[in-house]
């Protein structure tokens, strides 16, 4: 029992296009017998009683490096045509490839097709894929493919996955995906897809996952996607969709994972989440929500995760939140919610860190709680709290900080060192702050010194050197991100050095170019500076400038991701125009005068 020669020959060549292994036809003259391959597999037929290659997989699991710098698909792929398994990991990293049309044919026998992670294919996802009949797996991610989803694809009656994931793909999703009846997963997450969603998703009754995150996605939530009555998994987050979430949603009993965080949704949270008995996650974080939490999710005893930050949620807290076994983290954090918290205190330092309720001004937490409660549940005292409202809220106004254009105000340093300074350091640092004494001048008579109850004020030597401190993290966090290629800053011309950020005394200001991705690893960045320094974000009181070349659609999505609506201000900074026009001479005028009239002084 052998192979066919031709066979073997198109085995020698295919390899030789990918591997960097010249001697490979010397070692493996024989691969489905004498000298097997790991990367290769062979079945026999019955009837010839000959070996056919029916599995190629290149990875680093098999040779590392996988590939040659010049990788590329052989035509001799054709002359192959019992291969019902190609995968091909981390090959394409040096040199661009595509995936030529032709390899792919009716009368192909592959059944599964996984190229993932290789940074350099790029080009279309060619139409022709959709004539494979056999075809069960058709995973594409994490590669650098553009253009439109192919219609054809829905002609795949067979298909079982659907993995077009971290891609640049555009376009909308096709309806024909709807006809995909098998379809148990269906991932198009990470890539530029716009449209709606279409409707004819909800046909594809067996699909158990379904995610479409991190697109630009609009249009309402269709309600047919209530009767995917198998997902397991939505995920829907990062999009631009509008609520509510649709009431047929009630009928996905085995839901685990519902994420559809940040979408202006504009609706609260509907009552039948707590009929979804199966649910593990609830992500609804930065989705416009508002109305109160509803009690009924209080009975979702399997819920891990619920994140409902960032929203305008109003009411009390759900004492009975802190009842459920499984939740380990809870996030409420900047939302308008009201009165005591009433969560229990072993429910509170069981979760400890993953418990946050800050930027809530009408909270208030018992004296009795207040010893042992987390430093994100930290929260004024609800005994105090009637006679000095307007005082917190000059308390909780002055802790907060804006990093677009505004005032970044330094709060003490906690005890835990989230910013990664030695103990020791944080103590003396704190030693510094606790005693400090001030003095006041009455009627030319010093008096005092007396203890300040909050800290240092405004205007203490010590503040501008904790701020600097702090905002060090934030400037190491973006020159980071610059240089990975993240984020790119501005040039005053081409040649020019790439600027970042600015920071001036207590203001910062940050640049990136104007696209979803940018502005999203910059939310990223500055929700990292957020939990490691202990600083809140006022995006109130924040403000974004955008080019006038800039599509008004692509404004309202980077406002909505940011979540900052307020144009900076055009008046002066400094004492300097913060927008400098083409009339320069106009504009700088005045400092020609001022200066000019000084010297004549």
């Amino acid at each position: 029992m052998g192979m066919e020669e031709e066979e073997v020959s198109a085995l020698f060549d295919v390899l030789a296009s990918l591997i960097d292994d010249p001697d490979w036809p010397e070692m493996h003259p024989t691969p489905c017998t004498d000298t097997p391959w790991p990367g290769v597999q062979c079945e026999i037929d019955d009837q010839s009683l000959l070996f056919h290659v029916t599995k190629i997989h290149i990875a680093p699991d098999i040779v590392n490096p996988p590939c040659k710098t010049s990788a590329s698909f052989s035509t001799s792929f054709l002359k192959l045509p019992y291969l019902k398994v190609l995968s091909i990991f981390n090959c394409f990293v040096a040199s661009p490839a595509t995936l030529p049309p032709s390899l792919f044919h009716a009368s192909s026998s592959l059944e599964h097709l996984a190229l993932n992670s290789n940074p350099n294919l790029s080009g279309s996802i060619p139409s022709t894929l959709g004539h494979i009949p056999s075809l069960r797996v058709l995973s594409l991610s994490q590669n650098n493919l553009h253009g439109s989803i192919p219609v054809e694809l829905g002609s795949l009656v067979n298909l079982e996955q659907l993995d077009l994931s971290y891609n640049n793909l555009t376009g909308e999703i096709p309806e024909e995906l709807g006809e995909l009846e098998r379809l148990e997963i269906l991932d198009l997450s990470w890539n530029g897809l716009q449209g709606e969603v279409p409707p004819s998703i909800g046909q594809l009754k067996v699909l158990q996952k379904l995610d479409l995150s991190y697109n630009n996605i609009v249009g309402t939530i269709p309600s047919e996607l209530g009767k995917l009555n198998r997902l397991v998994l939505l995920d829907l987050s990062h999009n631009f969709m509008n609520g509510p979430i649709p009431e047929t949603f009630s009928g996905l009993e085995k839901l685990e994972y519902l994420i559809l965080n940040h979408n202006p949704l504009n609706s609260g949270i509907p009552l039948f989440v707590g009929s979804l008995k199966c649910l593990i996650t609830i992500s609804l974080s930065a989705s416009r929500l508002k109305g109160p939490i509803p009690n009924s999710v209080c009975s979702l005893k399997n819920l891990s995760a619920l994140s409902l930050d960032n929203n305008s949620l109003s009411g009390t807290i759900p004492s009975n939140l802190g009842l459920l076994p499984n939740l380990n983290q809870l996030n409420l954090s900047n939302n308008e919610l009201s009165g005591e918290v009433l969560l229990a205190e072993k429910f509170i330092e069981r979760l400890g860190r993953r418990l946050d309720v800050r930027g809530n001004r009408g909270l208030c937490t018992s004296n009795k709680k207040k010893k042992n409660i987390s430093i994100y549940v930290e929260t004024p005292n609800c005994l105090g709290k009637i006679g000095n409202e307007n005082q917190n809220a000059d308390e909780n106004k002055g802790m907060q900080s804006s990093l677009y254009h505004g005032k970044i105000s330094s709060s003490s340093l906690n005890q835990e060192c989230s910013v990664r300074y030695l103990l020791l350091w944080i103590k003396w640092i704190m030693l510094c702050v606790t005693s400090v004494r001030y003095s006041i001048k009455v009627n030319d008579k010093i008096m005092g010194p007396f203890s300040p109850r909050r800290g240092l004020r405004q205007g203490d030597p010590l503040s501008p050197y904790l701020f600097l401190l702090c905002v060090e993290g934030l400037s190491a966090l973006v020159s980071d991100a610059e240089k990975r290629g993240m984020i790119h800053g501005s040039r005053v011309c081409r040649r020019a050095p790439a600027v970042s950020h600015l920071l001036f005394a207590d203001d910062a200001f940050l640049f990136v170019r104007a696209n979803i991705g940018e502005c999203r690893e910059l939310k990223r960045l500055l929700n990292i500076y957020e939990e490691a320094s202990g600083q809140a974000i006022n995006f109130t009181k924040s403000g974004i400038l955008c080019s006038c070349n800039v599509n008004p659609l692509l404004v309202e999505g980077i406002q909505f991701i940011l979540e900052v609506y307020q144009p900076i201000d055009t008046g002066r900074y400094l004492g300097l125009p913060s927008l400098v026009g083409r009339k320069k001479k106009v504009i700088f005028a005045h400092l020609k005068d001022r200066l000019w009239k000084k010297l004549q002084n």
